[in-house]
């Protein structure tokens, strides 16, 4: 069966998504091609220069193949956070609809996913990086469990949804309170008032949980053997800023320690970086699954080839179109 967007609800978008290394690449080039789709990045590393091959970028020539959007779109070293994201693809996707193509985002990052899918509206508040670099530099001299101290001391609710590990998120709250005074409690509120513009359909990749991660073991090895090394290498040369988008970024951040004592480096310590990042990536696939699973909207596709996917998802879209 052939599809297209031509039906009776045609403003609509796919989201592909799922743990790391679980094919969604290869399912949403696939259903591009069946579709008359273009792939949207949705993976806040992608969107990145020159990280690629740690984040599984797509090819040349899968871009030559299908077209691509706002992959490649930032430097390493500047500041883009959810809501940047979300009004970029947002207006991506409708200029995809206008041309009468199928927006089908790709990624597994799950603040983007639900913001597209729930619809939330961000307050726009500019980054300031000498505040972030404050409160980065704050994170590791006093340590997350402090830091989310200082959260609850504002917000508590907000405080005990966080871990200790999610810098990020954790920096970026204290950055938004001192510079606006409203607690990510607050602005969760306010975010979710009108709810999405379009429908986004949200399709998941479920494999067995030992078969994924032999997947990502495999990947990571692939990654090494294709130059992984001389690739974090560069990026930490050409972008020495502490706050660095890859700093915090799977595949790269495990080299940075490894970099600063080369001189007393041995064959077993790349070992352990390798491990680290096998370990790391696993983690993360765990953590994938449990946000997506505490979502009501998400299909979850169950069949392990890309082919068994496709139907999946070409019987939803045909249960769709008779609603």
């Amino acid at each position: 069966m052939s599809m297209n967007a031509n039906n009776k609800r045609d403003d609509f978008a796919i989201i592909i998504t799922g743990p790391t290394a679980s094919g969604k690449s290869d399912l949403a080039m696939q259903l591009a091609d069946e579709m008359n789709g273009i792939i949207i990045c949705c993976d806040s590393m992608q969107i990145y220069r020159g990280m690629d091959i740690g984040t599984a970028k797509p090819t040349a020539a899968d871009r030559a193949t299908v077209p691509h959007r706002l992959f490649d779109i930032r430097e390493p070293n500047s500041i883009y956070n959810v809501s940047d994201y979300v009004d970029l693809a947002r207006r991506t996707a409708a200029e995809v609809i206008a041309m009468g193509k199928i927006p089908i985002f790709c990624g597994g990052t799950g603040q983007y996913i639900s913001a597209l899918a729930e619809g939330l509206q961000f307050i726009s508040v500019p980054a300031d990086r000498s505040l972030r670099l404050h409160l980065e530099q704050e994170y590791e001299r006093l340590g997350g469990e402090a830091m989310l101290l200082k959260i609850a001391e504002f917000d508590q609710l907000a405080a005990a949804k966080l871990a200790p590990r999610d810098r990020k998120r954790i920096v970026r709250a204290l950055e938004v309170w001192q510079q606006t005074g409203l607690t990510p409690t607050e602005i969760n509120i306010r975010s979710r008032i009108n709810g999405p513009e379009r429908e986004y359909l949200v399709f998941a990749c479920n494999l067995p949980r030992q078969y994924l991660y032999e997947r990502i073991n495999h990947r990571v090895d692939l990654m090494i053997a294709a130059g992984l090394e001389a690739e974090a290498r560069q990026i930490r040369q050409t972008y020495p800023e502490p706050d660095a988008a890859f700093t915090v970024a799977i595949g790269y951040k495990e080299w940075l320690p490894y970099f600063d004592r080369s001189d007393e480096n041995q064959p077993a310590d790349r070992d352990k970086v390798v491990d680290k990042i096998r370990q790391n990536s696993r983690n993360y696939a765990k953590r994938q699954l449990s946000l997506l699973r505490g979502k009501s909207y998400v299909y979850w596709l169950n069949g392990t080839s890309t082919g068994e996917r496709i139907e999946e998802i070409k019987f939803i879209l045909r249960g769709r179109k008779t609603e």
